[in-house]
């Protein structure tokens, strides 16, 4: 580097927020996670440096900067400390892994994630659906209204239930792992403040959430070791026997027993957690804005010939489809993501040197809302993800999965099950959010509806519009 560029480097200043005397964005965040990021973004822009007790760390919410971060990678820009401590969760799982073991890794998992696998589980898929429409069907004949938050997650365990144990797993297990995945959700980002400020003694540190967190991870690590064991006695192809029989190109070998383990508790977890809530927000979307969910109905009823749809005709629930793109940049689940600098190598974005060893923050849930790339931000608008109206959008001011090579494996799987529950769903139904219920936001490892999604139901004319049941 010349001494010109050393000296143009050096004017160069990136936006700083120094928050709060010693506790810099601490206070504000414990308050509210992404509104504390949204108004950073929107009174500094793209790029940010804030401070936290004992660590420095910038946000990242320009696309083109997002870029950068994401396909730069190792070594410049690692996972960091805080998504390390998910280690505790998901040990050395796809989430948490790095380097040469994700890439290993990630290469052995991939095919069993294709489109062609999918396809493969659609009829377990469309069972759990229809099963889950019995559900809905006798809340209407009590005259009651639905917990959407709690039926999505019932339907999603149902779901991976199915694919991954070949429902080796029972009803009662399985409310209690979607129990103990609420706690470790909630308790895990409250750790990863309190170690924030006490650093490694924090991990040590007996609080009430400390308790619930240990609590709930050893009932959920207790039930995943049952099924497990349950699913390896009989047959099928579920997950666990295809985790079982993959092996490495290299080597030929198989995954170690840990590795196996980790593997699981990561799509069990992640597979339900995700999808449950982002099926949740969908159906609050549509409970709020008729005219969107007149048109997924008419849709449904005229693409889906059968009580189930078929691969083929999922492909051609197109507005369908849009609003699931739709609601999950609204209300991505994985609303904030973190990096860090590296502490061998120097990182710097925009031109602007970052110091090493620092956080970096990427929050869809703020870039989703960037007005540049989506006018209007804060309307639910569908057709946004027309096709035509994708051609000049940066593809990183949308990443609800990621980007670049870490792009979420189970992206597709989650599609299809938020596409076909929500079709069959808005089908066969009229709902609407019941008077007087106020939705918000609850941050944990994902985002999900607090405290829940309280629906009116009636059955859905033939001809499109609600009637009340008949029976």
């Amino acid at each position: 580097m010349t001494v010109e560029e050393k000296q143009h480097q050096q004017r160069i200043q990136i936006p700083f927020d120094k928050g709060w005397p010693l506790l810099g964005m601490l206070p504000p965040l414990l308050k509210n996670i992404i509104g504390t990021f949204s108004k950073m973004a929107r009174n500094h822009g793209g790029l940010v440096a804030f401070r936290l007790p004992q660590d420095r760390g910038y946000l990242v919410s320009d696309p083109q900067l997002i870029k950068e971060v994401m396909l730069s990678g190792e070594p410049k820009f690692p996972k960091g400390k805080y998504t390390k401590r998910m280690e505790a969760v998901f040990g050395g799982g796809l989430i948490t892994a790095e380097g040469a073991n994700w890439r290993r890794q990630r290469k052995l998992l991939a095919p069993i994630f294709s489109n062609e696998s999918i396809s493969k589980w659609l009829p377990k898929i469309n069972e759990a659906t229809e099963r889950l429409l019995k559900q809905w069907n006798a809340y209407v004949e009590a005259g009651a209204s639905v917990d959407a938050s709690a039926l999505s997650r019932i339907y999603l365990q149902d779901v991976m239930g199915e694919i991954m144990f070949g429902n080796d797993i029972s009803k009662e297990e399985a409310s209690k792992a979607a129990e103990a995945m609420t706690i470790v959700n909630d308790t895990l980002v409250e750790e990863f403040f309190r170690t924030t400020v006490l650093g490694s003694i924090g991990r040590l540190a007996l609080t009430p959430g400390a308790r619930r967190f240990r609590r709930a991870l050893h009932e959920f690590n207790r039930i995943v070791d049952n099924a497990i064991r349950n699913a390896d006695k009989g047959e099928g192809d579920h997950l666990i026997a295809q985790f079982r029989a993959a092996r490495f190109a290299d080597t030929g070998s198989p995954m170690t027993e840990k590795q196996f383990r980790d593997e699981v508790s990561t799509f069990f977890f992640a597979g339900q957690e995700t999808t449950a809530n982002a099926l949740a927000w969908a159906l609050y979307f549509l409970a709020k804005n008729e005219i969107e969910q007149r048109k997924v109905a008419a849709e449904a009823r005229q693409v889906i010939a059968g009580a189930a749809p078929t691969w083929e005709e999922l492909g051609r629930l197109t507005f369908t489809r849009q609003v699931v793109l739709e609601t999950l940049r609204l209300k991505p689940p994985a609303y904030a993501v973190e990096r860090r600098t590296s502490s061998a190598v120097d990182s710097e974005l925009r031109g602007c040197p970052l110091k090493k060893d620092a956080l970096v923050v990427i929050a869809p849930s703020v870039t989703h809302m960037n007005s540049e790339a989506w006018p209007s931000p804060e309307k639910f608008q569908p057709d946004r993800f027309e096709k035509d109206k994708l051609r000049d959008r940066d593809q990183y001011a949308y990443i609800p999965f990621g980007a670049g090579a870490r792009k979420c494996i189970g992206m597709n799987l989650s599609l299809t099950e938020l596409t076909i529950a929500i079709a069959m769903i808005t089908r066969e139904f009229e709902y609407s959010v019941s008077d007087g219920a106020v939705v918000s936001d609850k941050t944990g490892l994902t985002l999900r509806p607090f405290p829940e999604v309280p629906l009116t139901l009636r059955r859905r004319s033939r001809a499109g519009s609600a009637t009340a049941d008949q029976s």
